[in-house]
């Protein structure tokens, strides 16, 4: 499946010799070793033995069209042993990376894409191993196109990322304004901002070694396009994992294919989410953000809310730092009037509340960072009770 991006497409008779390839590597045993790691690369290596089933093709290919953007392929697999490791995984270990393949684990009815793929052919099953006479009966179409779909309204192709839900879903919920996002493409990000912050280039430094050079380059369009947006924020914090930073309420998360998490839009301490797949010669290549909308549950939560922030002498709040150089503010009743307040709407203060690493309610102190389910919940009450 593609979308909406733009990119070269190649002739059929190039995606069959890929084909080709794919088999062989299926056919070397009955039973395939893979190894993974569930949760990041601190945790211990698993091994499975998987077993491949049936495989199909998918999209354009399997209508017969004389070239496709893409392969898509459906391969349904046993678990003999072991766990069952992410999908991604299985994929790219029994039968390798391909340019323009896309896999998915299932079948055509169910399978890791959510969605249904109505047009599949069965080229090679355990049983019957005889794909080059499947394929031959499929009948070419110089006139076959790719099937258009809701999900390619998504900047971002779907072998770019992993969603562990249907992409139609995601569509819908920016029509229905629960989500909104802006692309932004790599030609309009202008990395020679870090230049002028000294602490900024020795990050990326560090990422180049801990993180690799794909990634390092991913969070540098991160820093320049976000360090400006960002209102006060300490470097000593930003360090997550891997694949994933925090600076300045938005959670980005890098690599060949990541997770877009929209669970973290339910937090306080997060009011975006941004993926920067690492680049590719296809592409599309850039910085896709993901913000609350008006109709997320946690922005109507607080639409009624008004409260103040001390402000500055330009108007700006009036951050507090403590001697770990951690940021934050203490929140006010709407009519207090003992020092410069600024007046803040619900949304306004979503988003200010994201930046900080605490935040002050009457006589309780919180940190977004560190917060359970209960007391994240405690402290959104405590904001509407107070702040309505």
């Amino acid at each position: 499946m593609t979308s909406v991006a733009k990119g070269r497409r190649r002739s059929r008779a190039s995606f069959e010799r890929t084909l080709a390839r794919i088999i062989q590597k299926i056919e070397r045993m009955a039973v395939h070793d893979v190894s993974f790691k569930l949760l990041s690369w601190h945790d211990e290596k698993k091994l499975s033995k998987i077993a491949v089933k049936h495989l199909w093709a998918a999209g354009s290919f399997a209508r017969g069209a004389t070239t496709c953007g893409d392969l898509d392929l459906v391969m349904e697999i046993d678990l003999v042993e072991g766990s069952y490791p992410p999908t991604r995984i299985i994929s790219s270990q029994i039968v390798g990376r391909y340019p323009d393949v896309a896999i998915y684990i299932g079948t055509p009815d169910e399978n890791s894409a959510h969605i249904v793929f109505p047009e599949a052919v069965l080229l090679w099953s355990h049983d019957d191993s005889d794909w080059r006479t499947a394929l031959g009966r499929i009948q070419s179409d110089g006139n076959s196109s790719r099937f258009a779909r809701r999900c390619d309204a998504l900047p971002l192709r779907r072998e770019q990322f992993f969603y562990d839900g249907d992409l139609d879903d995601l569509v819908d919920l920016a029509d229905k304004k629960v989500i909104i996002w802006e692309w932004i493409p790599l030609e309009d990000l202008d990395t020679g901002k870090i230049d002028d912050i000294p602490v900024a280039k020795d990050f990326v430094r560090k990422t180049r070694i801990l993180r690799g050079e794909k990634s390092a380059e991913a969070f540098l369009w991160a820093i320049s396009h976000f360090h400006s947006l960002s209102l006060p924020w300490s470097w000593n914090h930003i360090h997550v994992s891997k694949t994933h930073i925090s600076m300045g309420g938005t959670d980005i998360f890098t690599g060949s294919a990541p997770t877009l998490r929209l669970a973290y839009l339910d937090r306080l301490s997060c009011s975006s989410i941004a993926l920067i797949p690492h680049i590719t010669r296809r592409g599309p290549n850039g910085i896709w953000i993901i913000s609350r909308g008006p109709e997320h549950p946690l922005e109507k939560d607080f639409r009624d809310v008004k409260c103040s922030v001390r402000v500055g002498g330009a108007g700006e709040p009036l951050f507090q730092c403590n001697d770990k150089g951690e940021y934050g503010l203490r929140l006010y009743e709407p009519g207090h009037k003992r020092h410069p307040v600024n007046l803040l709407n619900g949304s306004e203060l979503l988003s200010l509340l994201s930046t900080l690493t605490w935040f002050s309610v009457g006589r309780a102190t919180y940190r977004p960072n560190c917060l359970s389910v209960d007391d994240e919940e405690a402290a959104i009450e405590s904001i509407r009770r107070l702040y309505k």
